[in-house]
């Protein structure tokens, strides 16, 4: 699990700079990218949402497994302002691969901001 994964989860520490910091220190690592762009996309500030387009953009130029591609897919629906949507695409990933924490965090975070407890 990345750093920053572990602060998001944890609620500690500032897990944006630690993502930041390890994007640069391997820009074209998919797994800091994907983190990125997750935490500014379940930030409520609107400058970090519209950052994550443009970590959605350096994601959408690398090289993705299918995996990485699914992450990709619902970040995008998330980008669109469908929320509900991202959070089902979140729940197919998760249906994939059960252990994936940073999936799991994100469609808790929407399911948050979507108001809908049960799915949590």
């Amino acid at each position: 699990m990345s750093p920053a994964l572990a602060d998001f989860l944890a609620h500690r520490g500032d897990p944006l700079a630690t993502a930041r910091a390890a994007v640069l220190a391997a820009p074209h690592s998919a797994a800091a990218q994907l983190v990125e762009a997750s935490l500014l996309a379940c930030s409520r500030d609107l400058r970090h949402f519209e950052a994550a387009g443009w970590a959605y953009a350096r994601l959408a130029a690398l090289e993705l497994t299918p995996h990485e591609d699914a992450h990709l897919a619902a970040l995008a629906a998330a980008l669109d302002g469908d929320l509900a949507a991202a959070a089902r695409a979140y729940d197919a990933i998760l249906a994939d691969a059960p252990h994936d924490l940073l999936a799991l965090a994100v469609a808790q975070t929407f399911d948050y901001y979507l108001g809908n407890p049960a799915a949590q």
